[in-house]
């Protein structure tokens, strides 16, 4: 029988999954308009009011979903849900290790890297700490999303200048994360999720069909 620490886990490592999922969802999706832009433009032109607000709207997900992913000050977030694991190390030991795979009828004498400890926990806030690129990531979000700097709001291009961020190196932080968090997950019952992105290729369903109407008309 779970005790009380165990169902915790369970439920943060659930739902801190479903966070990622979304982040990457939002990242992966802004991403793809912009890459098939450059051989759909004249699709995308069709509607440009409305591709121009859900680029924007999922750069602006993108920025508060690894903010508050990462911030050490989150209630919820990656970096709470190690301290989650500080206070409950003993979830991971061997005792319950078997005891798990046991009940989900998986070998427990399988190999994993499962080994959590203290030092291991503090290494991985430290990486999260110092994050590439997480001052820059802040600012944008404190000074354009969550509040209206007088500094950027008659010039909102200036961020761009003072805290220039590519897409890429937000997915590199992203990468970081998955690794954190599934090092637990497996840690805890050999559960390794991918983390990756849903149905991001629908748009270009969309953009190619449209193309094909186009060339056929």
């Amino acid at each position: 029988m779970k005790n009380n620490s165990e169902k915790e886990f369970e439920q943060y490592r659930e739902a801190l999954k479903n966070e990622i999922i979304r982040f990457a969802s939002f990242l992966y999706l802004f991403k793809r308009i912009n890459e098939r832009s450059k051989d759909r433009i004249d699709e995308i032109n069709i509607a440009p009011a409305f591709f121009q607000t859900v680029l924007n709207s999922l750069s602006i997900a993108s920025i508060i979903w690894v903010d508050k992913l990462c911030s050490t000050k989150s209630e919820r977030g990656l970096y709470d849900f190690l301290t989650y694991v500080e206070k409950n190390v003993e979830i991971f030991s061997d005792e319950n290790w078997i005891k798990r795979r046991t009940l989900i009828k998986a070998d427990p004498d399988k190999y994993f890297n499962r080994e959590i400890s203290n030092d291991i926990i503090k290494q991985d806030k430290s990486t999260i700490e110092s994050l590439p690129k997480k001052a820059e990531i802040k600012k944008i979000r404190d000074k354009t999303i969550a509040h209206s700097d007088k500094e950027f709001f008659y010039d909102i291009e200036k961020i761009k200048v003072e805290a220039n961020i590519h897409v890429d190196e937000i997915i590199s932080t992203l990468d970081v994360l998955r690794s954190i968090y599934n090092r637990y997950s497996v840690g805890y019952d050999g559960v390794n999720s991918s983390l990756k992105p849903i149905n991001i290729n629908d748009i270009d369903q969309l953009l190619d069909i449209v193309h094909k109407f186009n060339m056929e008309s």
